[in-house]
């Protein structure tokens, strides 16, 4: 049996962030993750006949956020703003720019008054049921379920409220090479410190107790250390007891089971597809769109597949799709179905039959969060229970078992990588002074 003072389940940047602390700290480190590879929700990749990386999970760095910048630039790793035109195609038209949303200022004012928290929907329910309220009440869903991937019967009007009331400028980058240079950049200072990493080992059971821990994996393999740290994702907590990347708690941990369902975990599918070239640019498409669309970054529509972006102002000739929130968890299909379902949505928006734009597909991808055994869901979002619940589920187990993870955010904007480094930061900080 290997024996360490630490182990942490789960090579994502959580993961990978306290086992950068805990082993420059001198802590004997192993890290045991499901799949073959790091990064967990974050999947740069390239190949499957693509010419260009790719990113499967985590994209964007959203803003200008202390902890990540300051890791892209302790480890060298370029980065860039991300900029062009924003456009909404809707009951087929155009137009640029954010959809304004009616009746805002009635909004304000019913979020302002907003004291005890309800759900989005029954806030909805509650203040906008009338004819003349549809449209904005669009708005307000298309939000909460595209960017947040959030249910409106569970997600908190609170934290939507808190949210709409510190709106930034929208400042975005993109990480050169995408979020994998970090992960790496990460794991490579970690193996310089002496980390170990198991891949393809699916923890199964842990086994905790007053004096140690001992850590089973699917292959039978047995761990032991003094401390362990579970970043696993919410999806994996709130997972069936057959699920494959399920964990059974000797002693059982009913009080995190329950802390777990109490928070959501929002889903997410993405669509990846390089053309032979940025066929939006092209004079053809002005003609028939009607506008140009040469500078375009994101475009939001009522297609299928309503949200797209670019790599702006990289003329790569890539285009992403998104679907998220119970859409989402709904969407089935193989891979060639959601493909044709990712064409026939830019048909629609473009006005391009899909034979053309299969004839200039060099390569497609489909990342179906939910359906991933490892993550099963995309990220978190607040739900009304989230701020009681929440405590309960970082508190650790008797100096023994500590958790981390994006869905643990301590103030560092739920659902991000940001909140993902900083909650692994921060745990390790607490397990190197216990």
């Amino acid at each position: 049996m290997t024996k360490v003072d630490v182990i942490i389940v789960g090579a994502g940047a959580s993961g990978l962030s306290a086992a950068r602390e805990l082993s420059r700290k001198g802590k004997k480190v192993i890290m045991l993750e499901a799949r073959d590879r790091i990064g967990g929700r974050i999947h740069s990749m390239k190949g499957e006949g693509f010419d260009v990386r790719i990113e499967g999970g985590a994209e964007f760095v959203h803003g200008n956020l202390p902890l990540t910048l300051q890791l892209l630039q302790e480890y060298g790793i370029v980065y860039h703003h991300v900029e062009g035109e924003i456009w909404n195609f809707r009951r087929g038209t155009f137009s640029k720019g954010y959809d304004v949303i009616q009746h805002q200022e009635l909004l304000e004012e019913k979020l302002r008054d907003i004291k005890d928290d309800i759900s989005i929907e029954e806030f909805i329910t509650t203040h906008f049921s009338g004819s003349q309220y549809v449209e904005m009440v669009d708005a307000i869903k298309g939000y909460i379920e595209g960017y947040d991937a959030a249910d409106t019967a569970r997600a908190s009007t609170l934290a939507f409220k808190e949210e709409w009331q510190q709106e930034q400028p929208w400042e975005q980058y993109h990480i050169n090479g995408g979020y994998g240079m970090l992960m790496h950049a990460l794991w490579q200072d970690c193996h310089e410190h002496g980390v170990k990493l198991f891949l393809s080992e699916v923890v199964k059971e842990i086994h905790w107790s007053a004096s140690h821990v001992e850590v089973i994996t699917d292959v039978k393999t047995s761990y032991e250390a003094s401390q362990v740290l579970i970043t696993v994702p919410l999806g994996v907590w709130q997972a069936p007891a057959e699920a494959e990347a399920a964990i059974a708690f000797f002693p059982p941990l009913p009080k995190k089971t329950e802390a777990a369902y109490a928070l959501g975990f929002g889903h997410v599918v993405k669509f990846v597809l390089e053309f032979k070239e940025a066929f939006w640019k092209n004079k053809s498409v002005q003609q028939t769109t009607g506008v140009d669309l040469h500078k375009f970054f994101f475009l939001f529509s009522d297609a299928v597949v309503p949200t797209w972006w670019t790599q702006e102002p990289n003329p790569s000739p890539v285009l992403t799709g998104w679907l998220a929130g119970p859409a989402a968890l709904q969407y089935t299909g193989d891979e060639e179905q959601m493909t044709q379902d990712a064409l026939s949505s830019l048909s629609h928006i473009f006005n391009i039959s899909i034979e053309q734009l299969k004839s200039d597909l060099l390569a497609a991808r489909v990342f179906h969060w939910t359906n991933d055994p490892y993550a099963l869901g995309a990220y978190s979002y607040s739900t009304l229970e989230a701020e009681k619940f929440m405590q309960q589920f970082m508190k650790p187990v008797g100096q023994r078992l500590f958790f981390a993870g994006e869905a643990l955010d301590r103030g560092h904007g739920t659902g991000t990588v940001e909140a993902a480094l900083g909650s692994g930061l921060e745990v390790a900080k607490e397990m190197g002074n216990s």
